[in-house]
């Protein structure tokens, strides 16, 4: 079974552009025009799909075929509205993929619509049931942000978790995530299944999941350890400060045993300049700059942070240049706040959701690499080159905040009871700047600036089931070669021998299509055209556990993939349209009003025991019996063709066979049956296959 997890960004977009660069659509995005074939490995059927994907206007389904025929696809922010889903008009029929169910999580809550929203695709036969509701906290739910379908052995967790990471964010963020656990939890507990979970999660585990100058330092920390090296080092001196001891040049020091050892130039670079920084950042404020969109023409602010150096009182030989001026610091924000809050770094706290008190969630002085390199030279003038900002981030110093809610929630999720693995981290623990998102506008996927916040994780039960990677090719007779890295179907894998496939140079390769994917106008944030050679990059090679390397022009995000060694197919049974709530409301787009609706008297307000309302009850003209259907899948109900019992009679009908749903058998009208045509439209009550 393959696996594939994507932050789509917005699914309209994006099938534009699958569509217009393999499907045939007009002002391909390609450079060059000929299309792309499907993989050798893809069936008869796939090519002849391919070839009228113009006509069927099926991009999605050609998505799933080039990307080795995937089995189960998780898409996040899809963006598309609850009602574009009810009356067929969403983008590309994507909710109606030939050979595949979709369940949807749309955003209902008026302050996220047209936001958030999470869809998962399921190869028909390989899913029993599926909810759009199944955090059991309304207005979690309603803001369409997780998903989860029930493959027999498994149950599959979509998520796109809330962003955030400051006080006024992350009450919201936690609740959501406290939420998710007890769900995923409470399958486990009461109904005995294993757990999958994919998607977005807004938040990073490991120091190696963000670029190495964005990893944190304590500045208050480092000060403490660098007074205690020098009381230790007086006491060595009998008192006496050593010579230089202020010229910045690295001194010796004792920690206690026989042995002395140096401590960085740039402790005491820190040491030094410290406080007239925080001098400096007492005047902080923003200033404005007026911007025009060059698009629509638009004009609007944008805010910088700027402070004053050089001043009257911090004239101590420590303020380093400005005389008094002004220094920018950051990029131009789009608030005020934002501008500011990139540079306040006093202790913050939130209010925790669970334990309804204040918590730190980050500690005084706790500043990236970047920033602080930043501050060190426009206010400290003092300036580290690469090579010591290097030496920095990969320090004990530096590491991700360690007060961070959402990261001690995962690292719990995975040492705790739950016993969770992240399956990219397990299987390749030493990858180097492996990130799956990049900041779009300021084309930081071009200098491989990013961070990993996508995520497949599995219980540990399942683990057996999740393929190994192939050992890499050894070097020089190697005999522990790490285990091959597929990251985009080798795009990610270097070109020679002499770059290690886990080091942060085969990350960039692999962001960048090995350099064929080039960056736009940084003035205007746009993506540049990429080749046929650069798109069909994604596709090459086995399907595998790891990253796929979409293009930029699809998403800011990249796809994950997990492949495992069963389907489990043979655990999955039949898809319960009719008597089971939660599926139906998860296929908001089998909404379509049949004859008999317009027949139908009475309803019920009683819930039901799962917790959703119960399906309305009708009384069908004609049939004699009361039957059932929602106001999510009226379709289901036959329409009213008199007696009988086939599929669209008087009876309960099943139109698995249509939709693909498992049955597969011919439909029937009345007690009189006919086989559906292999190459000819059947004209439904929900969709159009056309099969030509």
């Amino acid at each position: 079974m393959l696996i594939v997890s994507w932050n789509v960004a917005g699914l309209k977009p994006a099938l534009q552009r699958i569509h217009s660069d393999y499907c045939g659509g007009d002002g391909g995005g390609g450079r060059e025009t000929k299309k792309a074939n499907p993989p050798s490995s893809s069936s008869s059927s796939s090519t002849s799909a391919s070839s009228s994907s113009s006509r069927r206007a099926d991009p999605l389904g050609t998505f799933l075929r080039l990307h080795g025929n995937v089995d189960v696809l998780c898409l996040q922010e899809h963006k598309v509205p609850h009602r574009s889903l009810s009356d067929r008009s969403e983008p590309h029929r994507c909710s109606s993929v030939v050979g595949y169910e979709s369940f949807w999580s749309c955003a209902s809550d008026p302050k996220c619509r047209g936001f958030n929203g999470v869809v998962t695709y399921v190869r028909s036969g390989l899913v029993r049931s599926a909810d759009s509701s199944p955090l059991g906290v309304p207005d979690l739910d309603d803001q369409g942000r997780c998903v989860v379908t029930d493959h027999g052995r498994f149950v599959l967790f979509n998520v796109y978790a809330p962003c955030g990471s400051d006080s006024g964010t992350l009450p919201r963020k936690m609740r959501f995530l406290h939420a998710l656990r007890d769900a995923m939890d409470r399958q486990r507990r009461e109904f005995g299944r294993e757990v999958i979970l994919v998607g977005d999660m807004n938040l990073t585990v490991d120091r190696r999941d963000v670029h190495w100058e964005d990893r944190c330092v304590n500045v208050d920390e480092v000060l403490e350890r660098h007074r205690r090296q020098l009381r230790r080092l007086r006491r060595r001196t009998g008192g006496e400060e050593q010579e230089g001891e202020e010229d910045g040049n690295e001194k010796t020091r004792d920690d206690g045993g026989d042995a002395s050892s140096s401590f960085p130039s740039w402790h005491e670079d820190v040491a030094r300049r410290w406080d007239a920084i925080e001098r400096a950042l007492r005047t902080l404020e923003a200033t404005p700059r007026r911007t025009t969109n060059p698009s629509t023409g638009a004009t609007f602010d944008r805010f910088r942070a700027r402070v004053r150096v050089g001043s009257t009182d911090d004239d101590d030989g420590g303020g380093g240049g400005g005389g008094g001026k002004f220094v920018m610091l950051g990029d131009y924000e789009d608030t005020v706040e934002d501008a500011l809050s990139r540079y306040a770094f006093d202790e913050r706290t939130y209010v925790d959701p669970i334990v309804d008190s204040d918590v730190v969630h980050r500690k005084r002085n706790v500043i990236s690499v970047r920033k602080l390199s930043e501050l060190m030279a426009k206010i400290g003038d003092v300036r580290w080159d690469e090579g010591t900002r290097r030496q920095i981030a990969n320090s004990d110093d530096a590491k991700l905040n360690p007060d961070s809610p959402p990261l001690l929630w995962m690292k719990d999720l995975m040492d705790g009871d739950d016993g969770m693995v992240d399956v990219f981290r397990h299987h390749y623990p030493n990858a180097e700047a492996r990130f799956t998102c990049w900041h779009q506008f300021t084309q930081k996927r071009y200098t491989n600036e990013g961070a990993r916040i996508d995520f497949t994780l599995v219980d540990r039960s399942l683990m057996e089931y999740v393929e190994s990677p192939p050992p890499t090719p050894a070097v020089d007779g190697g005999t522990s070669p790490p285990p091959l890295l597929r990251c985009g179907g080798g795009a990610g894998m270097p070109s020679n021998d002499d770059v290690d496939p886990l080091s942060e140079e085969a990350a960039l390769m692999a962001a960048t299509a090995r350099g064929l994917y080039e960056s736009g106008s940084y003035a205007g944030g746009g993506i540049a055209p990429a080749t046929r050679r650069a798109l069909d990059t994604q596709f090459v090679g086995a399907p595998h556990t790891g990253m796929i390397y979409t293009p930029p022009s699809y998403s800011d995000h990249v796809a994950v993939s997990l492949l495992m060694t069963d389907d489990f197919s043979d655990r999955v049974g039949k898809l319960d349209l009719v008597g089971d709530a939660p599926t139906r409301r998860a296929q908001p787009h089998k909404r379509q009003k049949s004859i008999s609706s317009f027949f139908s008297v009475g309803s019920t307000t009683s819930s039901s025991s799962n917790g959703f309302p119960p399906p309305r009850s009708f009384a069908v003209a004609g049939a004699g019996e009361k039957r059932t259907a929602t106001t999510i899948q009226p379709h289901i109900e036959p329409l009213d063709r008199g007696g009988g019992d086939g599929n669209f009679g008087g009876g309960v009908g099943s139109i698995s066979g249509f939709v693909g749903g498992g049955g597969g058998g011919a439909p029937s009208y009345g007690s009189t049956s006919f086989s559906s045509p292999s190459s000819s439209s059947l004209a439904l009550p929900f969709a159009k296959l056309d099969s030509s």
